[in-house]
């Protein structure tokens, strides 16, 4: 079984990896730049959580050589699912919503990922752009929001910077143009439903399905 070593911060809590984690691997925390350089062909390296901005964010071309090297790489919910998306045609291996969406070209920012995390605790902070972008698509496939509310909420939220988006900074600008009985429906279904629309999250336990399952070049995407 060859070494596995799996990047994750906000978008998975350490306490709920610990219980869902059963195959021996070690926990790093969001990858940066020049953390990978010592991983090669007898690793597999799954990357979920990532930094930028302050610090520099682990590279293309970065993770490029690591495939060259030999490793399995896969990435899933934040900024491995960016990474995945533009390496995918290398080897990189993609895995879930979030890479399908940037696979598909129907996302295309990083700022879509983008939150506030606590550095100690790697708690988020912020509500990134996508778990916004998934609770409101399936607050409306449920009939919660109609198809306007749910294009108009989306709309405010991506004029929102990632450093002050919640949800309860979106239902408070959203106060001005969409009706009280829609975001009063939208409030109650995230609170009655937060984990199940925490797309980053649900994306991080696929893929950690996947190291579980001993068998991980066999088991991609949404699978």
């Amino acid at each position: 079984m060859p070494r596995a070593v799996l990047f994750v911060g906000p978008s998975l809590a350490r306490d709920e990896l610990q219980n869902v984690l059963s195959c021996e691997t070690e926990i790093r925390p969001p990858v940066r730049r020049g953390d990978l350089e010592e991983f090669g062909a007898d690793t597999v390296v799954a990357i979920v959580d990532g930094v930028f901005m302050s610090t520099l964010a682990v590279s293309v071309r970065e993770v490029l050589h690591l495939l060259q090297r030999g490793a399995l790489v896969y990435g899933s919910s934040s900024m491995g699912a960016l990474r995945a998306a533009e390496l995918s045609t290398y080897g990189m291996k993609g895995v879930g919503w979030v890479y399908e969406m940037f696979q598909r070209g129907v996302i295309d920012s990083d700022a879509e990922v983008a939150l506030l995390f606590d550095p100690t605790t790697l708690l988020a902070l912020t509500e990134p752009l996508i778990n916004i972008r998934y609770a409101l698509q399936c607050a409306q496939a449920e009939g919660e929001l109609e198809q306007l509310e749910t294009e108009r909420l989306l709309a405010i939220a991506r004029d929102i910077h990632f450093s002050n988006l919640t949800y309860a900074t979106l239902l408070r600008r959203a106060s001005a143009f969409i009706t009280t009985d829609a975001l009063s429906r939208f409030e109650r279904y995230v609170r009655e439903n937060r984990a199940s629309i925490d797309i980053k999250r649900l994306d991080a336990l696929r893929l950690i399905g996947i190291l579980n399952s001993g068998q991980p070049e066999h088991r991609v995407g949404l699978a």
